[in-house]
């Protein structure tokens, strides 16, 4: 829907209704221009005065689902908004919405989420681009009601017809004509930053970016899987850092892991703008830097133990004031290795002989040491694991399940096994699991099952505290 809400509105059909089956995708252009275009011929017809037009995107979800007690018919929706100023695309969030329902005893939930993509705008700098049409122009309208606000008819945007262009007529008596045609189907290429180069910021609209991330060893590993999440800071000299967050934190199995998400520099300017508003014409920075900042903590399995480290990878950008400054880009490596500690006898030492009863009596000894020490960390840490449990269960309550034993093994389930139940809560978060808690006398066992694959953390009394090896 486009125009002023308190003026007129108009629907504009961009997708008409389709047939889709399970979880699916929809994608569909938006031809800002020819909306803009759109808005101002109908305000020239209505004579009146608007300000920029108020675009909202609104898909309409009619599900039909069949199951055992019979079959279910919901309607699902979701709006977001566009503003149009006279320099900048608005887009209002959220982008994501969810709605709960339940019926014939059955509780579902329906998950919707816009995406976008934005081109860049046709110039020298980066080679050759698509035009694209704009809108046809409409007739004049005829209001039922001049009184109310006027709500015009579902339109559509059209392709326009070829058009017919005369050549120049020389001297002699032949003349031509050129056929020139919009071709829809043609898509626009993305374009490759070089490296420490600079581009004008009117030319620019946004950053497609990609991050990849790899963990190898010089021995094997296994069951390797990582949480990801983008972040963004926009800093200055006596400027506080602010963050925005550009891709959430997401858990990706194997040992390679690629992310891509977008970098609005449209909505970094917006941000300076607004900053050197509240700042002192004498005290505004040449420039700013916006760091994108790429957090990893990987984990994996060795035949040395278990793998969990962080990474951390780091990309600058320079925003001028009518520049932006690609730097260059040098990929991030971080190595790593498991140590364990072993006890080397010294033979510089001397040799002190006792007696055969010396020795009875020193292994009684320790045989006594022993056997006191045991039992006083067995009951030490038997008080630590009941405590830790009932904290544990107060704390993730909502997706912790006590059962008296774990499901067994299928027989091809491979098990993984994590080294916190923080690391396994995460996990079950993402794969929105379940997490089993089985308790017995000295061993608390916790797992999530996801196909064939179970997570699994055990807390259990040892005679030693610290960790067997360090990374």
């Amino acid at each position: 829907m486009i125009g002023s809400p308190e003026v007129w509105t108009r629907d504009v059909v961009l997708i008409p209704p389709t047939l889709k089956e399970g979880d699916f995708t929809v994608t569909f252009p938006l031809d800002i221009s020819g909306l803009i275009l759109l808005s101002k011929t109908i305000s020239m017809e209505l004579g009146v005065e608007t300000p920029a037009p108020e675009i909202t995107l609104t898909a309409i979800v009619r599900t039909i689902a069949n199951i055992e007690k019979g079959q279910i018919k919901e309607e699902y929706t979701q709006s977001t908004k566009l503003k149009s100023g006279s320099v900048a695309l608005e887009l209002l969030r959220p982008l994501d919405r969810k709605n709960q329902g339940e019926s014939l005893g059955l509780k579902y939930e329906h998950r919707g989420s816009f995406s976008y993509s934005v081109n860049l705008k046709d110039n020298k700098l980066f080679g050759k681009t698509v035009l694209t049409p704009e809108a046809k122009p409409l007739g004049r309208p005829v209001w039922e009601n001049t009184n109310s606000v006027p709500k015009l008819p579902p339109i559509q945007i059209l392709h326009p017809e070829p058009e017919q262009i005369p050549a120049p007529v020389w001297e002699g008596t032949n003349t031509a004509t050129q056929t020139l045609t919009a071709d829809p189907d043609l898509k626009l290429t993305p374009i490759a930053m070089k490296v420490a180069a600079s581009y004008p910021v009117e030319s620019l609209d946004h950053f497609d970016l990609t991050f990849s991330y790899e963990m190898t060893g010089d021995k094997p590993i296994t069951r390797e899987f990582s949480e990801i999440g983008i972040t963004a800071f926009l800093n200055a000299p006596g400027l506080t850092a602010q963050t925005f967050v550009l891709a959430p934190k997401k858990t990706i199995g194997g040992r390679t892991a690629t992310i891509t998400f977008p970098l609005d520099i449209g909505l970094f300017y917006a941000v300076i703008e607004a900053i050197e508003k509240e700042r002192p014409a004498t005290n505004t920075p040449s420039f700013y830097n916006l760091l994108v900042r790429a957090e990893v903590k990987g984990n994996a399995q060795s035949a040395f133990g278990n793998i969990s480290d962080s990474f951390r990878s780091d990309l600058s950008i320079k925003l001028e004031r009518k520049n932006v400054q690609w730097l260059e880009v040098r990929p991030a490596t971080k190595t790593g290795f498991i140590k364990e500690n072993t006890l080397v006898p010294n033979r510089r030492t001397r040799i002190i002989r006792f007696s055969f009863s010396g020795v009875l009596g020193l292994v009684a000894l320790a045989i006594s040491y022993g056997t006191w020490h045991y039992r006083r960390i067995q009951r030490t840490q038997t008080s630590h694991l009941d405590t830790e449990a009932r904290r544990m269960k107060k704390k993730h309550k909502e997706i912790l399940v006590e059962v008296e034993s774990l499901p067994p093994l299928a027989n091809q389930e491979q098990v993984v096994s994590l080294g916190s139940l923080e690391e396994l809560v995460k996990a079950a978060d993402a794969l929105l699991k379940p997490v089993l808690h089985e308790a017995c006398p000295g061993k608390h066992t916790y797992c999530v099952t996801d196909g064939n694959t179970r997570y699994v953390y055990t807390s259990s009394v040892s005679l030693t505290s610290p960790v067997r090896g360090e990374k």
